[in-house]
């Protein structure tokens, strides 16, 4: 998570954007009040694919996660577009083949190098099916304790 530059940069950055009333998720959305990048978790409610516009006016179609926030189960208010840097990412861990509504994700901001400059960038994690396995695994506990020699 990348933090405050001495300058202040991601809560100026953020009073920029906030002026554009952007229809989709940006960095400036994951500043808290002291104006530091979070991360946040989110359950994903449904997926579109939506035709969108660049800049040059070249259209492209993309698929736009509709959030509801972990934590709180509250509809998240603008939906992310998700890239293909950040698709693969999220299909490495939760499996190709599974649904992505209901799946739980975690988006984080990083610089990154957008469009030949370095930029405050949306990142995302997936909970690997792996990990969750794992996890469960840990969690269970010996039926019955024994002492060390007891193999006999």
């Amino acid at each position: 998570m990348a933090a405050v530059g001495r300058n202040g940069y991601a809560m100026k950055y953020a009073d920029i954007m906030a002026t554009y009333q952007n229809k989709f998720m940006g960095a400036w959305d994951l500043i808290d009040k002291d104006g530091r990048y979070r991360e946040g978790t989110f359950i994903i409610e449904r997926v579109e694919k939506v035709q969108l516009t660049r800049e040059g006016g070249d259209k492209e179609v993309k698929p736009v996660l509709y959030l509801k926030v972990k934590a709180t189960g509250a509809t998240y208010h603008v939906p992310f577009v998700m890239t293909r840097r950040n698709a693969k990412t999220f299909l490495s861990a939760v499996g190709a083949s599974k649904d992505w509504e209901g799946q739980e994700i975690t988006i984080f901001v990083e610089d990154r190098k957008n469009f030949g400059q370095m930029a405050p960038t949306l990142s995302v994690r997936g909970k690997s099916a792996g990990a969750q396995a794992m996890k469960a695994q840990l969690a269970v506990k010996p039926t019955a304790s024994r002492e060390p020699g007891e193999d006999g």
